[in-house]
Order: structure tokens, then C-alpha cells, then sequence
């Protein structure tokens, strides 16, 4: 019987988030529940002393490699990354953390923590920002505190309504990228400018003449500035930015059901596209599908 329950929080932490059991003198043991948001994944998570690793070799072999955020209601978890500083939570306290790169959790004796997941893209913050907020703790009282508890609400109380789970997504994202705003983002002018462009970019992605020398003129910058000084060592530039959050407001509203109704040219244009055509051009190259199957698939999914 202990052998079976050992034998199925190994397949568990296998399956669900790509990790191994550190070879021990003693046989772990845990506790999963889990349920979803629109797209985040949610858990709570409780276990005897062990310590878990995601190795270089199973994120390579990985679907893909969501954003973690992991609160602790009860023990204590070290969390270890080659290059980084420990970090190590107690009750009360949460740390973000990349899945793409390998890192170890230790846990002492009993714990409980909440989890969730999210997709990198989802967030939609500045890289600079995101990656800061990797490498600190947050107290929960605030946004994540209000986060935490939604997510142990989604555990606790079951499968919410299709409607309601993707507007509970949504606000799960918004609540973790207010936390990451709050909390860690960098004081100095030019990331403070970095964040100040992005929310602008969300503000007015409906805006038809969002331009690249719009948004420099709007932070009396000139284009070259804009460039060079503030996204020049980010992923993407400004006008692929755009592109970026315009396709995952559109991607987010075809999941919508309060919006089923709306043609896909009205989300489009509600989000700055005028082209069906070249919507559909530019969402087919980011998701690998038109909207139009992306849409009728995940209704599909969910009906």
C-alpha cells in the first residue's frame, strides 16, 4: 500500500509537471488536486520531505515550459537554479519561477503550498520585468493574496461554468502581472519607461494608428531612442510587440463565449486589425491554425 502511493506521486509529479523524485532513504509521498481557469492550471499540492528536479533533459523533451508561481501555506521550500541565488519559502511567501531552465525544490517535512501555471506570452510583461521577478520572494498579503485565494477556490469548489472559468483565467493573469508590477518592477528611469510603453501598447491596441513613432511621440522619445535605448536588448522589438499582444487579444477573445457572437473581422478590427485576410495570415504563422478553426476547435472543446 505505501509502495503504491509512493509509485503514484512519482507518476503524478511526472506527468503533471515534468519532475523526478530525488533518490532518498526515505519514500515521499504527497497529495495532488488540480483544476483549470480558461488557460491556467491550478493545485494544490501537499507532501512529506522530499526533494524534486527538473533536469535539462526533460525540458528538452517538453511541450512547453510554462511560468510556475507557488505560494506556501504550510513548511518550508528551497528553490535552487544553477546561477541563482536560493531562495526559500515559508508560509506566507511566493516565488515565480521559470520551468525552462532546470532547478531543484527541496521541502522539509510536511508542507502545503498552491500553484499555478501559465504560459509565458500570457503575461504579456517586458522580459527585463518578468526575469527580475524570478529571482525574488513576494509577501501574499495584496494582489497575492487575492490571486492565492482564487486559486485554492478553483481547486476546492470544482469545474466552474465554461464562462466563468475563462473570465477567472483572465483575472488570474491580471492579479500575477500586478504582483509582478507591483513588487518587482525596477526602479531605474529606462525600465520604469520599458513598463510605461507596454501599457500603453495594451491601453491602445484598438487604435488603428498605433505605430511605432505614435507610441515614441506619446513618451517624447524619438524612434531611434525607442529602439535603442529601451528594447534594444529585448526579445522582440516594438513593432513585433504590437503584433504580439494584438494576436493574443484576439487569441483571448475567440475563447471568449460572451463573445461568440462577434465576427472574427470585429475582433480583429477590435484589436487594431482591419484584414481578415491578414489576420488570419498572422494568426495561422503564431498558432498554426485560422482563426476561424481555433475557434470552432475550442468550442468544440469545451461544449
Amino acid at each position: 500500500m505505501f509502495d503504491s502511493k509512493f509509485a503514484q506521486w512519482m507518476g503524478q509529479m511526472d506527468s503533471v509537471f515534468g519532475l523526478d523524485l530525488h533518490a532518498s532513504a526515505d519514500i515521499a509521498q504527497g497529495e495532488l488536486s488540480c483544476s483549470t481557469l480558461g488557460q491556467v492550471a491550478t493545485f494544490q499540492i501537499a507532501g512529506t520531505s522530499q526533494v524534486l528536479y527538473r533536469s535539462a533533459a526533460r525540458i528538452s523533451q517538453a511541450e512547453n515550459a510554462p511560468v510556475k508561481v507557488c505560494a506556501m501555506k504550510s513548511g518550508t521550500m528551497f528553490l535552487t537554479r544553477k546561477g541563482e541565488e536560493d531562495l526559500r519559502l515559508r508560509p506566507g511567501e511566493i516565488a515565480i519561477y521559470d520551468t525552462s531552465i532546470p532547478y531543484r525544490l527541496h521541502f522539509e517535512s510536511q508542507w502545503d503550498c498552491t500553484v499555478m501555471t501559465v504560459q509565458r506570452e500570457q503575461l504579456s510583461l517586458p522580459e527585463r520585468t518578468l526575469d527580475k521577478a524570478f529571482k525574488q520572494l513576494f509577501a501574499s498579503p495584496g494582489a497575492g493574496e487575492i490571486l492565492m485565494q482564487l486559486i485554492d477556490s478553483s481547486v476546492s469548489n470544482g469545474a466552474a461554468s465554461k464562462e466563468s472559468s475563462e473570465l477567472l483565467g483572465h483575472a488570474a493573469i491580471d492579479l500575477l502581472a500586478g504582483l509582478v508590477y507591483e513588487k518587482a518592477a525596477p526602479y531605474a528611469h529606462d525600465e520604469a519607461l520599458r513598463i510605461a510603453v507596454h501599457s500603453y501598447i495594451r491601453e491602445n491596441l484598438a487604435s488603428f494608428n498605433l505605430s511605432v513613432e505614435h507610441i515614441a511621440r506619446a513618451h517624447r522619445l524619438g524612434v531611434r531612442t525607442l529602439h535603442r535605448r529601451l528594447f534594444q536588448h529585448e526579445e522582440i522589438g516594438v513593432a513585433e510587440l504590437i503584433r504580439t499582444l494584438r494576436l493574443e487579444a484576439v487569441y483571448r477573445d475567440l475563447r471568449d463565449p460572451r463573445l461568440q457572437n462577434l465576427t472574427i473581422l470585429t475582433i480583429g478590427m477590435n484589436h487594431g486589425i482591419q484584414s481578415q485576410a491578414h489576420l488570419t495570415r498572422l494568426f495561422r504563422a503564431k498558432y498554426g491554425v485560422t482563426p476561424a478553426v481555433f475557434r470552432r476547435d475550442h468550442a468544440n472543446s469545451v461544449a
